[in-house]
């Protein structure tokens, strides 16, 4: 709407930027509706406030057109962050339930590996059964 007044009065962005003392490149963003290139809101509505003054249109009728514009994309950036924070909870979720299982395979492996040393390992001295002979020492012998 700026866009095509500013250009139906003949006039360019630095014209427009001399007269109002508004910079360039915050005239562009106004023109592209790029709202996050501007400065506070109430910065930005002055600055549209002068924007319309130069082009011939009424500043009040501007300004509300902007404020239900930056209405709709808060509640369109409120919808973005409320999907980012559910995939970044689900990919938590997914991350947790991965090293959970990660965990409980890891410890059935210990396990595993413990129950089977055991069960190969060679019994002990000690457990291994004694042969039985009767030697008796040779002086202890009596014909």
């Amino acid at each position: 709407m700026l866009a095509s007044a500013r250009v139906r009065a003949g006039l360019s962005l630095s014209d427009i930027s001399e007269r109002s003392r508004v910079s360039v490149t915050a005239l562009e963003a106004i023109e592209g509706d790029d709202w996050d290139a501007l400065p506070a809101p109430v910065y930005a509505k002055g600055f549209m406030r002068l924007y319309a003054r130069e082009v011939g249109l009424e500043p009040d009728a501007v300004v509300a057109r902007m404020d239900a514009m930056l209405d709709g994309h808060v509640e369109l950036e409120e919808e973005v962050h409320e999907q980012v924070g559910a995939d970044q909870r689900r990919a938590w979720w997914e991350a947790a339930r991965f090293r959970v299982a990660y965990a409980g395979a890891l410890g059935a492996l210990i396990v595993a590996v413990v129950v089977t040393m055991f069960a190969i390992a060679p019994q002990s001295i000690e457990a291994a059964p004694q042969p039985t002979v009767d030697v008796v020492p040779a002086g202890l012998v009596t014909p």
